[in-house]
C-alpha cells in the first residue's frame, strides 16, 4: 500500500486500517505481472518453510558441532550469517555486478536454500561457518533484489511514495 506516514499538507495523516479486502484488490490489481507475483511467492515461501527458524536453533546446532561453550559458537554462527549480509551488501552496492532481474533472484534463492541445507547437514564446525556466511550473502542477494523488482514494476499508483 502507498503509505509513508508523511503528510504533503503539514497535516498527520489519518491513517485507515488494512482490510483483506484491501490486499485482495492489490493482488487482482497485480495479477498480471509475473515478476511481481514471482517475487512475492518467493518471499511467502521462503518465511514460510525457514524464515529465521536456523536461529533459533543455532544454540543446539553450536552444540551438535561439538563446541563446548554453545554461547561463543552460537555467536560465531549468527556473525556468519550477518558478516555474509554486509559482504554481500557491500558487492551488490558498491560494484553493481548483479542488477535485479528475477532470474538472479531465483537462482540465488535457490542457492540460499542449498547453503542452508549444507549448514543444517554438516557435521564440522568450519564448514558450518562458511555455510552460514554464504547463506548470508545469498539471503540479502534475493531478499533486496525481490524487493526492488516489485517496487520497480509495481503500478505508479500503489508505489510508496518518497
Amino acid at each position: 500500500m502507498p503509505y509513508t506516514g508523511h503528510s504533503r499538507e503539514g497535516t498527520t495523516p489519518v491513517r485507515r486500517p488494512l482490510r483483506w479486502r484491501d490486499a485482495f484488490e492489490i493482488i487482482r490489481e497485480v495479477s498480471g505481472n509475473r515478476p511481481i507475483i514471482t517475487m512475492v511467492v518467493l518471499a511467502g515461501c521462503v518465511s514460510f518453510f525457514v524464515g529465521s527458524a536456523f536461529q533459533a536453533t543455532m544454540p543446539e546446532f553450536a552444540h551438535d558441532l561439538g563446541t563446548e561453550k554453545a554461547d561463543l559458537a552460537y555467536s560465531a554462527l549468527l556473525g556468519a550469517n550477518a558478516a555474509g549480509a554486509v559482504i554481500g551488501g557491500f558487492l551488490l552496492e558498491g560494484r553493481g555486478w548483479l542488477p535485479p532481474r528475477v532470474g538472479t533472484a531465483m537462482i540465488s534463492a535457490i542457492l540460499w536454500c542449498l547453503a542452508i541445507t549444507g549448514f543444517a547437514l554438516s557435521s564440522s564446525y568450519y564448514l558450518s561457518l562458511l555455510f552460514l556466511f554464504t547463506a548470508g550473502v545469498l539471503n540479502l542477494t534475493f531478499s533486496s533484489m525481490g524487493q526492488t523488482i516489485v517496487q520497480l514494476l509495481s503500478p505508479p499508483q500503489l508505489r510508496a511514495a518518497a
